[in-house]
């Protein structure tokens, strides 16, 4: 049996363990975010099942970079915010690897293998992209807050005048 029919048979169980992975990651591990399955009560646990249902998806369907970025978006974005290092940010695309190979092994054929673990790196780097741009607007983000602050605090203080973009100053 081909790879791709594989991972479409056992494509829930490759979730359930992908995403029990990812949920242990968080404090508490993976009870609240497992069973609470109302979005708004839930937003981690909402966010992860619809990125990885996604992103699987794409790997077996073979999804465009576009619609790959657009799957990533929401995860990566939601993990950059996170206190989270960068590496364990974007580990969880790694660990779709090992959950695979752990159902798949001796199943699929080596070369089979290989090119869904080519494409879960590829997978890997694009987040890594989203996950670069993420961490880039929340820098320009708080320059710009911090940028207002001062303003505000010079205004108060009468050392500027007018508006501030236009740089008048006393």
């Amino acid at each position: 049996m081909a790879l791709v029919d594989l991972l479409r048979d056992r494509r829930e169980r490759l979730l359930s363990g992908w995403r029990e992975r990812i949920f242990a990651e968080y404090p508490g591990g993976p009870g609240f975010f497992a069973k609470e399955r109302d979005g708004l009560k839930n937003p981690v646990g909402a966010m992860v099942r619809e990125s990885t249902e996604g992103l699987l998806g794409g790997l077996i369907d073979g999804a465009t970079e576009e619609e790959t970025r657009a799957r990533l978006d929401g995860i990566v974005r939601l993990r950059a915010v996170q206190d989270f290092r960068p590496a364990a940010a974007l580990a969880f695309v790694f660990g779709l690897k090992s959950i695979v190979r752990g159902e798949l092994d001796g199943v699929a054929s080596p070369g089979e293998m290989r090119e869904f673990e080519d494409a879960v790196d590829r997978l890997s780097l694009l987040a890594f992209e989203v996950y670069a741009g993420c961490r880039e607007q929340m820098l320009r983000l708080s320059v710009k807050a911090m940028r207002d602050r001062s303003m505000k605090l010079m205004e108060r203080a009468g050392m500027i005048t007018g508006d501030p973009e236009e740089g008048e100053a006393r």
